[in-house]
């Protein structure tokens, strides 16, 4: 098969059942990080009666190349405090999602999982129970295989602008700009490659 054309959705508890089901993801850690919402054995922080915030212990992820299970990345990634390690806030959130992602590609697609058939499978029903996808005819596994070469390094990430919607206690959640519509055209116009030239500031690239 040549070419694929799909699109997928999976949520955060996916990746989690996903990085499990491989057995942990190595990635690096880029600076000392404490978690707002986890203590070092995995459970949750109670919330702090007196004020805003959480007790008790932190999660610690330490500067350097790490191998995490499946809630110790998603823990990570989700960390946006400057007091706890992240001083850019939500630039520095993205930023270590992204690093998660190719980290992920990288352990997914690694000889340690494609080649052994009980992970391999356990992987995917991981992936199963997670991820809403439309191949348009071809499945997971298809994928799987056509694109059991990929690496983190041919993978290109996009950033869709967007921005949230009231403040403070009125909070209702995220929405995405309009410019995200005209991405989303050229996507069905088979139009990327000249609209990511046309508007460079979509290419996400955070290392």
């Amino acid at each position: 098969i040549e070419r694929f054309d799909a699109g997928a959705i999976i949520n955060f508890t996916g990746f989690q059942k996903i990085v499990d089901a491989m057995g942990g993801v190595d990635m690096y850690i880029e600076r000392d990080v404490k978690s707002e919402h986890r203590e070092p054995d995995g459970t949750h922080r109670k919330g702090n009666p007196y004020g805003e915030g959480y007790i008790g212990p932190q999660a610690e992820y330490k500067k350097g190349n790490q191998h995490l299970s499946g809630w110790q990345a998603l823990d990570y990634v989700r960390q946006r405090y400057p007091k706890n390690g992240v001083p850019d806030a939500d630039y520095g959130r993205q930023r270590h999602q992204q690093q998660f992602i190719k980290a992920m590609v990288n352990q997914a697609f690694s000889a340690d999982v494609v080649t052994n058939p009980i992970k391999l499978d356990r992987v995917i029903r991981a992936a199963g129970q997670s991820l809403t996808f439309n191949g348009r005819g071809n499945s997971v596994v298809d994928f799987a295989i056509a694109l059991k070469g990929v690496r983190s390094e041919n993978v290109e990430l996009i950033k869709l602008p967007g921005e949230g919607i009231g403040t403070g206690s009125a909070y209702r959640g995220e929405r995405l700009l309009p410019a995200a519509d005209d991405f989303f055209t050229a996507l069905k116009n088979e139009q990327l490659d000249a609209f990511l030239l046309e508007h460079p500031e979509f290419r996400n690239r955070n290392k």
